[in-house]
């Protein structure tokens, strides 16, 4: 069976600018849907989750910036 979604947003790529995006057009009007989507793996670095290690971890990992 087909599930067909009908959107009035679609983002490709929920890293910082994507994700930015689908913050400011939720609050710009709250009655909008907007589907994110993101086809990255998880970070496998635990210190990307900790944003005071970003700038570290983007100089040893200059591929996942």
């Amino acid at each position: 069976m087909t599930k067909i979604v009908c959107c009035d947003y679609i983002i490709i790529g929920a890293a910082s600018a994507g994700s930015i995006v689908a913050s400011k057009l939720a609050a710009h009007d709250s009655g909008v849907s907007i589907l994110l989507l993101e086809a990255g793996g998880s970070a496998d670095n635990p210190q990307m989750w900790a944003p005071s290690n970003w700038f570290e971890v983007l100089q040893k990992y200059p591929e996942i910036g």
